[in-house]
């Protein structure tokens, strides 16, 4: 399962290992927590279709923009992860790292509650994501050598409003991560997630 703030999230800082573990047959469900509605959740829907059979979720409601999730109660967010993972039952929550996102910070936070020992269903594996990658303790890196060209491609094309952005978001700085993270990892591309808890 794995959690997104925001359209984008996910596919920026994992779409590689996304696709590579749709490759390998694994069931992924997509949860998106910003109301965007309009084009940014048709994105989203869009990009999910590429490496899920699974229908993408909205996490919360409308009051759940972009920007404001910090102002959403805590119980709320954990409440509603809480009727997910639940339901769901995965093997593994892909969540966003505690960054200087306020967004990220929140849902982040929510993510750890919802994995506390007595929730309703005990995630075994809690994998945080950032992009900017977050390195450090706990990094696990995830060879995306052979789907770097086609992640890249798909946000060129899915998600061509954020790439238009440049900087952070254009591929030529997202292809320049992933090496710097293939470096450290010893291969060509790689995403990187802290292993956040959990046994496997």
């Amino acid at each position: 399962m794995f959690v997104a703030p925001h359209a984008d999230d996910e596919f920026l800082a994992a779409g590689g290992t996304l696709l590579k573990l749709a490759a390998l047959g694994a069931e992924i469900l997509p949860v998106l927590c910003a109301n965007h509605g309009g084009d940014r959740w048709l994105e989203f829907q869009k990009t999910a279709h590429q490496y899920t059979k699974q229908v993408p979720r909205m996490l919360l409601g409308s009051h759940c923009v972009d920007g404001h999730m910090d102002i959403i109660s805590r119980m709320e967010i954990v409440t509603a992860l809480d009727r997910v993972l639940a339901d769901w039952q995965p093997q593994v929550l892909f969540a966003p790292a505690e960054t200087a996102h306020q967004d990220h910070e929140a849902i982040g936070r929510a993510c750890k509650a919802a994995c506390r020992d007595c929730s309703p269903f005990k995630v075994p594996i809690r994998l945080d994501y950032a992009y900017p990658a977050l390195v450090g303790d706990g990094a696990l890196y995830v060879d995306i050598t052979g789907q770097c060209e086609q992640k890249l491609r798909l946000w060129r094309e899915i998600y061509a409003s954020q790439c238009e952005r440049g900087g952070l978001y254009s591929d030529m700085a997202i292809a320049a991560e992933h090496r710097c993270n293939g470096f450290r990892a010893g291969c060509e591309f790689a995403e990187i997630f802290t292993f956040a808890g959990g046994v496997w």
